[in-house]
């Protein structure tokens, strides 16, 4: 196991929710969440614990992980409308490593939304990724200064399905090569991974894992939506 995802909380601050967002109605359960983080950890214990934060529960989430130190890797996912020097600064004293911002069309206003909040969280010492939904229509371009302030780009695959035509792969491949891997580290999610060729199939269950708010164990939050699913 690679990395086990986890929903901070079942409230968003943005409204309306993004079109593709999975929380859904799930009733809120932190304890359960926690349980079921702690029954994961024991089986794969250097597995990166991937916080995924809306706006709310920080503070409760700091204590409750607080014991696990450095040891896994804790990191949060979130969008630039959450990124202030107070939550930068609290993480980082709590030993969480980095924080990858999220940037597509719903959650993010402009390139330089993004970057401020990048610039930010750098200053409070915390690794900086980016998360680059693909949106439709495709159009997987990537302004320079959100590569140049970004320690890793990680490209996520447009949702419901995931599915790219062979056109649309081959042009990914190519930006990636002559120009994202020019200024930064780049990874995909498993779904482009296995489009491109670079995974075997899909590894939901396996690599990655997903703890919905109520303390549900999902192998994939999209299940039946990712045409790779079944």
């Amino acid at each position: 196991m690679k990395c086990i995802a986890v929903d901070m909380g079942g409230k968003c601050i943005k409204e309306p929710r993004c079109s593709f967002c999975y929380v859904g109605d799930i009733h809120e359960n932190l304890w359960a969440t926690s349980d079921a983080i702690d029954a994961l950890h024991d089986n794969w214990p250097s597995a990166t614990i991937a916080m995924e934060y809306s706006g709310y529960n920080l503070a409760w989430w700091l204590d409750v992980l607080c014991y696990y130190n450095e040891t896994p890797t804790i990191t949060m996912t979130t969008m630039p409308q959450c990124v202030t020097p107070a939550l930068c600064g609290a993480i980082k004293a709590h030993g969480w490593s980095a924080i990858s911002i999220s940037y597509n069309s719903e959650v993010c206003r402009s390139v330089a939304e993004w970057v401020l909040a990048a610039k930010i969280a750098r200053h409070a010492g915390l690794s900086v990724g980016c998360n680059f939904l693909l949106e439709a229509p495709f159009e997987p371009f990537v302004a320079r200064d959100i590569l140049t302030n970004a320690d890793q780009l990680n490209i996520l695959s447009m949702k419901p399905t995931g599915e790219l035509s062979q056109a649309e792969l081959g042009q990914l491949e190519a930006i990636i090569e002559e120009e994202y891997k020019r200024y930064t580290q780049v990874t995909v999610d498993n779904c482009l991974g296995v489009q491109l060729g670079l995974i075997d199939g899909c590894r939901r269950g396996k690599d990655f894992v997903h703890v919905l708010c109520d303390g549900t164990i999902e192998d994939c939050c999209f299940k039946g939506g990712c045409h790779l699913y079944g």
